[in-house]
């Protein structure tokens, strides 16, 4: 990578903190969806389960908070931290936590909402896709790897592919195994620590990245390089995105050859991004005349289709795609892709640089499309090799999109910018994107309309010259660059050397072979830094000999907000000569010095070198660039466990304030016990987790905490472990514990957090504080853990504010409690599942915002159960309730799970409450929603709901929903009808159709459920979202627990309405009975209820021999919608 200062040992996740951490990078232009399909919404993490690479399971609750964590089969004794931030939830049990800071484990792999948004969660994917590199090099070290390979081929793990350039394989890890293959990649350390197995040099998720002409074109000189004869001819550049349309007058005969590496069924671009740039790169511009050719529209286009429909792909599959277009003989690479970048090296940028040395091939890749904020450059454009490109707008001043150097290694990037702004190009037939550039043509922007420029002007460069190396095309075309008349000195980390210019590069003679010089980050105090100098050197590519004059033009220090000010101070930048002889053919040097010592401004300082040949001639650029350090100093930690040992821990110090969002993971190595980061003065919160070995492969846990620490000089933290005490709670009645957890609150805003340690077994656990306390309202401890008794099971919270707790010794007694008995319903007539179990889960809320649930085992249902509550202010409890079809945790089914609450309890108060219970069909209840916002249907029905009208899910055997207005069919999916559905742009009436069914060894009550919704809907105004005002009716008879009745004869049954249909009434209901499971059906009255109570009934004659009774309704309400139910075995007769 390139020069940098180190700033200490923070771990690779420390970025990860401090930064987004998505598995996806959002485009510039987002293409309209196609329609035609139920979409989960993106975000949707609510109800779903996710599998880590442990085996570990995390539930997440309706709000995509962690309810619980499952733990795999024999981890029942790992410990779970969980940190939740504004926008992300990590999830590290504590045996990868080494790893995780060691930089060995791909943070993303436990990130759960990344996951979830990444479709990785186990409703949807029941795999885990990975890369694991492997160490090379040592004879040894390839043995290990080799056997380490066969290990893993003998577990439930495909080996999809190998990635040579970076040593690699592709797994296809079966998350039902996934606990074997844990297993293989890594081997026991100390104190219940795991290291990587031997050979495994790191393991990553497979995560996706996405998609990051005509005045654009001549606005880097483009159309002066054809006059002289050069448009790319034979030049072979490979465009790896979404694919092409082959069709398009533009692409037609330049299409050398074309390969799919993506998961869509061909190369067709239905998305659209990849013709677009393919046709910037290489297009004739036939279909408009000429007037939107490419840049180099001679050029051999290979495409390698590494994107999917969507827009989105695999990074193996993208690595493979550049593996293939270098062997087919690639000169440039042209990825208009890219995701987050993190200290060290990731495949990608490993396979860029691999690439580039072995295979000679420039690879041309986006900056990305996160700016203006500082170190927003993505990966793989972060890497070394890579031409990265910014984006620049007609003026020639830099995009506000187009992200900003330096990289997460403090290298200087970008390289340079090209326009990408509005740039028009050839339309994809297959997508759905606006024909906004005319006939044929698109306007899109983003850097990944930039970077194709710059890979077409390479083409012309290397028709030009054929036996140039990558290396060299990259500084041509970096020395060339030059900022905009009218960009107003922007800084080096935003547009590198400047706007391209095919024109200049073409005739370049005088060329820097050092494209970048990046000094990095000098430390701070600053009045005693060593000044420090760097070398470039300069190549005359011409026949005679040439005198350069040398300048330097600099920009002061760059803000966060995007705002360099003035220039840089006097001195700051110095070159050891004004005047340079380059010899023809030959270099010469120069040197440049960067003195941090001049100044009193801390923060990202540029400046551009040009050698302006005096002969006259295009001049060469080279950007520079040096941090000085903001006030910091260096925080050691030094861990000893409770036998006096030097320990291993895991560390995290968490910044407030001005420096929030910094939120190192560092740990100690046990034996060693210390470890040192630095970090810039603020507050910072440090939590500390010290383990002592108990046994071979188990560990005492004593967790340390200060809730402020404020750095102000270097620092030394001691987390001992002897000075730490017992944690003891008595439940009533001698219950057992079962689990619990040790929550932390802290902070507020944008530096707001919470903790989460998941502790198996209160006897291994001990608890200790360093400080001073803070402010009540500023930081909240709270211990949490359920302890069971038979059917009572108590559910306790003590509460620490202002300070951590310094051990606990607390008894717990009944009157403190609130109290809720608990019925939960099911139907398992008929079933033929084995050893069928239920489990109750009570989850509770703090302040409307964080959410811990923890699941108790409940026996056999229906069942009742006691649940006592601690009640301190701010917490609000909801229960859950799951049945499960098997005794195997490795085979389980769940075959339901309801939901009741949240709400609020008192202390020495009895509630009652019930789940589960009959008739289950569809009901609006307070969480279902339909709404529209553009021509987005979003929606989430239940169809499973209960008579109380909890929200609930059911394990179906088939499903299928559809969405049609007419002859048009807008969404036809199995899936239940919760997700997304792009609708007309006009006023139309819609039928949403949904129908489930649950075999026999599953239930016997509500079997097939079918609902179906008649409804007008209109594009709402501009940025407004539209409720869609459904309504539902409901079934209500007194059952019992089981679904079913002993009453034969006379029969009522209440009816329940929900939505517009519960307030303002309905126009008509009619009502049908079935007593031979839907086969005949019979008309049925529907009355207003007797004895002067409010509502509907229906008076049902159930027959003797009748086993069951299915119902259905229709609903025509009085704003014009209309509601049709039908329930099959809608509940039992006894």
């Amino acid at each position: 990578m390139h020069p940098r200062i180190p700033r200490g040992p923070v771990s690779v996740l420390a970025a990860a903190l401090a930064v987004s951490l998505p598995t996806m990078a959002a485009p510039a232009v987002a293409a309209p969806a196609d329609g035609g399909s139920l979409r989960a919404p993106a975000a949707a993490s609510a109800g779903r389960t996710v599998t880590l690479i442990t085996g570990d399971r995390v539930h997440l609750d309706a709000r995509g908070s962690v309810a619980r964590v499952e733990r795999g089969q024999g981890r029942s004794h790992i410990s779970v931290h969980v940190r939740t931030t504004a926008d992300r939830t990590l999830v590290v049990p504590s045996d990868a936590g080494r790893l995780l800071a060691q930089g060995r484990l791909d943070p993303r792999l436990f990130d759960v909402q990344g996951l979830v948004a990444a479709k990785l969660d186990d409703q949807r994917r029941a795999s885990i896709p990975l890369i694991v590199s492997y160490t090379r090099g040592l004879k040894d070290a390839q043995g290990a790897a080799a056997t380490t390979r066969s290990r893993i081929a003998a577990t439930d793990t495909e080996v999809r592919r190998s990635l040579p350039s970076v040593g690699a394989d592709v797994l296809k890890a079966e998350k039902d195994g996934i606990s074997g293959l844990w297993k293989n990649l890594t081997t026991e350390h100390k104190a219940g620590f795991r290291t990587a197995a031997a050979g495994v040099e790191r393991v990553w998720l497979d995560g996706r990245r996405s998609v990051n002409l005509d005045r654009s074109v001549a606005q880097i000189g483009a159309p002066a390089v054809w006059k002289r004869g050069f448009q790319g001819d034979g030049v072979k550049v490979a465009v790896l995105d979404s694919g092409v349309d082959q069709n398009h007058p533009d692409l037609k005969g330049r299409i050398l050859e074309s390969r799919n590496f993506s998961a869509s069924k061909d190369i067709v671009d239905r998305h659209g991004h990849g013709t677009h740039v393919a046709s910037t790169i290489g297009g004739t511009g036939a279909r408009s005349g000429g007037r939107y050719k490419g840049v180099a529209p001679h050029s051999d286009l290979l495409i390698a289709k590494v994107l999917d429909d969507e827009g989105e792909g695999d990074e193996s599959g993208i690595i493979a795609g550049m593996e293939w277009a270098a062997a087919r003989g690639a000169k440039v690479a042209n990825l208009s892709l890219g995701g987050e970048d993190t200290p060290g090296t990731d495949p990608l940028e490993t396979a860029v640089n691999n690439l580039t040395r072995d295979k000679n091939v420039l690879f041309v890749i986006t900056s990305g499309n996160e700016g203006p904020g500082a170190r927003t450059v993505g990966s793989p454009g972060s890497a070394a090799a890579a031409l990265t490109v910014g984006s620049a707008d007609r003026d020639g001043s830099t995009s506000d999109f187009s992200s900003v150097g330096p990289t997460a290694d403090a290298a200087l990037k970008p390289d340079v910018v090209a326009p990408g702004r509005d740039i028009i190009a050839a339309r994809s037939g297959a997508s759905s994107l606006p024909h906004n550039g005319g006939d044929g043509y698109t306007a899109m922007s983003g850097t990944s309309m930039a970077a194709p420029h710059v890979a077409g002007t390479a083409a012309l460069l290397a028709q030009q010259h054929p036996t140039w190396s990558a290396a060299r095309l990259k500084q041509v075309i970096a020395s060339s660059a030059a900022p905009a008349q009218d960009a107003k000195n922007p800084a080096t980390v935003e547009q590198g050397t400047g706007l391209i210019n095919a024109d200049r590069a073409g005739t370049q003679k005088i060329v820097s072979e050092t494209t970048s010089v990046g000094f990095g980050v000098q430390r701070w105090p600053h009045h005693d830094d060593r000044p420090l100098t760097r070398t470039v050197t300069y190549r005359n590519l011409g026949d005679r000999d040439t005198v350069v004059g040398l300048s330097l033009t600099t920009q002061g220090a760059r803000g966060a907000t995007g705002s360099t000010v003035g220039t840089a101070p006097e001195g700051m930048f110095a070159l050891s000569a004004q005047r340079l002889t380059v010899p023809a053919g030959g270099t010469a040097q120069v040197r440049v010095t960067a003195d941090t010592r001049v100044g009193d401004t801390d923060g990202l300082f540029g400046a551009r070198l040009v050698a302006t040949p005096e002969g006259g001639g295009p001049s060469a650029r080279t950007s520079v660039a040096v941090e000085r350090e903001v006030e910091s100093y260096d925080v050691r930690i030094d861990a000893t466990d409770a036998q006096g040992e030097p320990a291993g821990s895991e560390i995290w110090l968490e910044g407030e304030g001005p420096v929030a969002g910094l939120s190192p993971l560092l740990f100690t190595e046990p034996g060693e016990g210390t470890v040192t980061t630095r970090l810039p003065r603020g507050t910072y919160r440090m939590s500390s987790y010290v383990a002592t070995p108990v046994g071979e492969d188990e560990s005492r846990t004593a967790m340390i905490v200060q809730p402020r620490l404020d750095l102000t000089r270097d620092t030394v933290v001691r987390a001992d472990a002897r000075k730490t005490r017992p944690v003891e709670i008595t439940a009533p009645g001698g219950a057992a514990y079962y689990e619990g957890a040790m929550n932390l609150f802290a902070g507020s805003g944008n530096s707001a957090s919470a903790t989460t340690l998941f502790v198996p077994d209160l006897k291994q656990f001990t608890t200790g504080r360093l400080g001073k306390a803070v402010a009540a309202d500023h930081f909240e401890a709270l211990m949490t853990g359920v302890w069971t008794k038979g059917t009572n099971h108590y559910r306790v919270i003590v509460p620490s504010r202002g300070h951590f707790f310094d051990g606990l010794r607390h008894t717990v007694r009944t009157a403190d409690l609130a109290q809720i008995i608990l019925r939960a319903g099911s139907s398992t007539k008929g079933h033929t599942q084995a050893a069928p179990r239920s489990t109750v889960q009570g989850t509770w809320t703090r302040q409307g915002s964080f959410t811990l649930g923890a699941e108790s085992p409940m026996g056999p249902l229906p069942a009742t159960v006691r649940q006592y509550v601690s009640t301190p202010p701010g917490i609000t409890w909801a229960f859950g309730v799951h049945q499960y079809a098997s005794a195997s945790p490795d085979a389980e089914v769940q075959l339901s799970h309801y939901q009741y609450g949240p709400r609020r309890y008192e202390a020495g108060t009895t509630y009652r409450a019930e789940t589960g219970t009959g008739v289950l069909g569809p009901r609006i209840t307070q969480s279902a929603f339909a709404r529209r916002s553009g021509d987005i249907l979003e929606l989430c029905l239940p169809l499973f709901a209960d008579r109380a009208g909890n929200n609930g899910s059911a394990q179906t055997g088939t499903v299928r929903t559809t969405v049609t207005s007419g002859k048009t069919t807008y969404a036809d999916e199995e899936a239940q009808p919760c997700g997304e559905v792009t609708l007309a742009a006009g006023s139309k009436r819609y039928k949403l159709s949904s129908t489930a069914t649950r075999p026999a060894a599953l239930a016997s009550t509500s079997t097939r459920v079918r609902a179906a919704w008649e409804f007008p809907s209109t594009r709402p105004a501009a940025g407004a979202s539209a409720r869609i005002p459904l309504s539902t009716v409901a079934f209500a008879p007194a059952l019992g627990l089981d679904g079913a009745t002993t009453v034969r004869g006379a029969f009522t049954v209440p009816l329940q309405f929900h939505g517009p249909a519960a307030t303002s009434g309905f126009d008509t209901l009619t009502a049908e009975v079935s007593y031979d499971r839907g086969t005949t059906w019979r008309k049925t009255p529907v009355t207003p209820a007797p004895y002067g109570r409010k509502g509907h009934v229906l008076t049902l004659d159930h027959p003797e021999k009748a086993g069951s009774v299915s119902l259905r309704a229709t609903l025509k309400a009085k704003d014009t919608t209309v509601f049709t139910t039908t329930i099959r075995d809608a509940y039992l007769l006894k």
